[in-house]
């Protein structure tokens, strides 16, 4: 009867020492993911709102009616986040010493290289009776999605974006040659977009640094951004007729928008003695943009052809656009 007690008493001590151990393991990733999805949101809001203004990028040459202009092309923004993690691989990692941290850790820097791209259709028409133009622009990225396998961690990546605009141009100083303009611009930008990316992988399960079995894990990162950013802008620029013109300029943008940052992981938990269990942790943290940017503008306008760069002041974000066809009447 003892035999069978002590027997009783070491099974529900070494239960109770299982589940104490498994709690501690997923308190210490779900930990983890809290940190990921706070540490890229706040990070990403910063740059957003920049983004969303970007690719408003025209030469000075605001007319009246008939005034029609029209062209196609795209570009793409590189933030500052992109540059630091080139200098530091580590960059946008939990702050975290867990040996836990696996997949979670290499997604969350992932985040800091990201490139938004963005493409355009424009059209723009003058206004009877002054020297005033107006115009839209829209920009579609459909939902792609493909995945494979390096070795033995598999991994899918997603994306898609849209994006709509308005823009006034008004002609405040021509000389008398047309040659030198100078225009002000009143903007508004309006996008949305996704990113995911994902993996199988597996790896050792931690308490403390200790083994206690193998987690088989499927983790998901989805980055989610949606907002508007009015701009107004200051161009000046040099035109030499049937050649192309240069020109540059000053901005502030108002951003009023948020990004989202979710992460989730599908596990089987294989400890070294006691029975396998599934389970699911998720975490997710949203932040407004940043509020205002001040961005610096210079573009080279030839024969048919815009090329243009922006530069955030606030923050370091580039932006890029290239224009293979822009017609003016």
């Amino acid at each position: 009867m003892k035999k069978i007690l002590v027997l009783v008493f070491a099974l529900f001590l070494s239960t109770k020492v299982f589940a104490a151990d498994f709690d501690i393991m997923t308190n210490d990733i779900k930990d983890i993911l809290n940190k990921a999805t706070e540490i890229v949101s706040s990070e990403m809001k910063k740059h957003m709102g920049f983004y969303t203004g970007s690719g408003n990028v025209f030469p000075a040459n605001t007319s009246g009616f008939p005034g029609i202009k029209f062209g196609i092309g795209g570009g793409v923004v590189l933030t500052s986040g992109f540059f630091n993690l080139l200098n530091n691989p580590a960059f946008l990692s939990p702050d975290t010493s867990s040996l836990n941290v696996g997949m979670i850790d290499d997604l969350s820097s992932v985040a800091a290289g990201f490139f938004f791209p963005y493409n355009m259709l424009y059209g723009k028409i003058g206004i009877p009776g002054i020297d005033l133009d107006v115009g839209l622009r829209v920009g579609y990225f459909p939902r792609v999605e493909f995945g494979g396998k390096v070795e033995e961690t598999s991994y899918k990546i997603g994306y898609d974006s849209f994006h709509f605009g308005l823009e006034g141009r008004y002609l405040i100083f021509k000389d008398p040659t047309g040659i030198i303009k100078v225009d002000a611009r009143l903007s508004g930008d309006f996008d949305y977009g996704n990113v995911l990316l994902g993996g199988g992988y597996t790896t050792p399960a931690y308490v403390n640094n200790t083994v206690i079995g193998t987690n088989e894990n499927t983790l998901s990162f989805n980055y989610q951004w949606g907002g508007s950013s009015i701009g107004l802008k200051v161009v000046g620029g040099l035109n030499i007729p049937l050649v192309g013109s240069i020109f540059a300029g000053l901005g502030c943008n108002l951003n009023l928008g948020a990004v989202k940052t979710t992460m989730g992981l599908e596990s089987k938990f294989i400890p070294t003695t006691g029975p396998e269990i599934s389970y699911k942790l998720d975490s997710s943290s949203e932040k407004a943009y940043d509020l205002f940017d001040l961005r610096l503008m210079v573009g080279l306008n030839l024969f048919f052809i815009n090329l243009a760069y922006e530069y955030n002041i606030m923050n370091g974000d580039m932006a890029f656009t290239f224009i293979p066809i822009a017609i003016t009447f």
